[in-house]
C-alpha cells in the first residue's frame, strides 16, 4: 500500500455521516432513557410531597381542633372566673354588712359599759362623800359620848 491517502469519496463521507448519526441516535435515545428515569424520580417525589402535603394539612386540621378546644377553655374559665369574681364580690358586700351591724351592736354595748363606768365613778364620789361625811358625824359623837361621861370608876 501507499503512503498517499485516498481522496474520500461520497460513498465513504456518507458511511462515515450514517455512523455519526447512528452514533448520536444511540446517545439520544440514552440521554432520553436517563430523562426518563429521572422524570421517573422527579414525579416519585411529587408524590412524596404530596404525601408530606397531606399529612401537613392533616396536621393543621389537628391544630385547628386543638385551638377550637382551647377557645372553648378559654371561654368557659373566663366565664367561671367572672362567675366566681362576682360571688366573691357578694360575699364580700354581705360579709361587711353583717360585720357593720355587729360592729354597731359592740358600739352599742361598749356605750352602756361606758355609761355604766361612769356612773359607777358617780356613785364611788357620792359614797366617798358619804363616808367622809358619816365619818365625821361618827367621830363627832364619840366626842359627844365622852363629853357626857362623868369621870370615875367603871360600871360593872
Amino acid at each position: 500500500m501507499s503512503d498517499t491517502p485516498v481522496p474520500e469519496t461520497l460513498e465513504t463521507i456518507a458511511a462515515k455521516i450514517d455512523a455519526l448519526s447512528k452514533a448520536n441516535d444511540e446517545r439520544f435515545t440514552a440521554i432520553d432513557r436517563r430523562f426518563t428515569a429521572i422524570d421517573g424520580r422527579f414525579t416519585a417525589i411529587d408524590g412524596r410531597f404530596t404525601a408530606i402535603d397531606d399529612r401537613f394539612t392533616a396536621l393543621d386540621g389537628r391544630f385547628t381542633a386543638i385551638d377550637g378546644r382551647f377557645d372553648e377553655t378559654q371561654t368557659g374559665l373566663g366565664t367561671r372566673i367572672d362567675e366566681l369574681s362576682k360571688s366573691m364580690d357578694r360575699r364580700f358586700e354581705e360579709t361587711k354588712a353583717q360585720l357593720g351591724v355587729k360592729i354597731e351592736a359592740v358600739e352599742s354595748k361598749v356605750d352602756k359599759v361606758y355609761d355604766e363606768v361612769i356612773a359607777m365613778r358617780a356613785e364611788t364620789k357620792r359614797n366617798a362623800r358619804e363616808h367622809e361625811a358619816f365619818t365625821k358625824r361618827l367621830d363627832n359623837h364619840d366626842v359627844r359620848i365622852l363629853a357626857l361621861e362623868k369621870p370615875g370608876p367603871a360600871k360593872p
